[in-house]
């Protein structure tokens, strides 16, 4: 496992803190918080509709159904539980100049539950984003930092009072891809890790995760579709045992 995460964390840091500068993703027009997850798959592809979870006996164990405008632009995104009753709701806020500028989670009746806004720099960049709880007061800030190639490199979370509570940081492998990331405590200790494996094509079909030892304990394998988007994303523990199956659902004959 050693031979897995040798980075030297040195290097590492040295070039996080010292060579990093906020940015941002565009697709679409759309300016996104950038992630190479395919957790935020659905703020990318425009054809996507929701997702549905599976237990590892084939149960439902939730389900996401993903509403646009005449555009196809995602502007609600409502969760079911496994008994198909709706749990909450995202709803997503633009500006004029097509930013992102608000994420706004609501119960079934309406009630605000959590606001997240982004904010951004004179440049237009994101640097900034700001949770809030029910009753609008701040609970967390999280900040981003990226390479001067444009390669998200950290993330800080901040508490209301400014206490650092952790850091992830990121690591590219010179291709403009993800390969590695680490969260760490705010003393700096690590307390999981993740490892990203590409196909010749560049599409994400792995991910192995890891606990605070390095030790492997779980991974997600991703299947594409013919046109390389995820299909399937099956996730399995440190014994193979399946455990939940995500699968896609998008717009017919896109």
């Amino acid at each position: 496992m050693e031979k897995i995460f040798s980075v030297s964390f040195m290097a590492v840091l040295i070039s996080i803190f010292f060579f990093s500068v906020p940015l941002f993703a565009e697709n679409n027009g759309k300016k996104w918080p950038v992630s190479g997850q395919v957790g935020m798959y659905s703020y990318r592809a425009k054809e996507l509709l929701g997702y549905t979870s599976l237990g590892g006996h084939g149960e439902i164990l939730k389900r996401i159904v993903i509403k646009r405008d005449q555009n196809n632009d995602i502007i609600e995104k409502i969760h079911f539980d496994k008994f198909n009753k709706v749990k909450f709701k995202f709803f997503y806020v633009f500006d004029s100049k097509n930013y992102l500028v608000q994420k706004i989670k609501k119960s079934p009746d309406g009630k605000i539950l959590r606001t997240n806004n982004y904010s951004y720099d004179n440049n237009s960049r994101l640097f900034k984003q700001t949770a809030l709880d029910a009753d609008g007061i701040i609970m967390k800030n999280y900040y981003y930092y990226y390479n001067q190639m444009g390669e998200r490199i950290r993330k800080t979370t901040r508490d209301y009072q400014g206490n650092l509570k952790g850091i992830r940081l990121y690591i590219f492998d010179g291709k403009d891809r993800r390969v590695k990331d680490y969260s760490l405590s705010p003393d700096g200790e690590i307390s999981s890790a993740s490892k990203y494996i590409y196909n010749k094509a560049d599409h994400l079909i792995k991910i192995e995760y890891f606990n605070d030892k390095l030790k492997l304990k779980g991974e997600s394998v991703i299947i594409l579709d013919s046109l390389g988007r995820p299909e399937k994303k099956e996730r399995f523990d440190s014994t193979g045992k399946l455990k939940s199956v995500l699968s896609y659902h998008y717009i017919a004959g896109v």
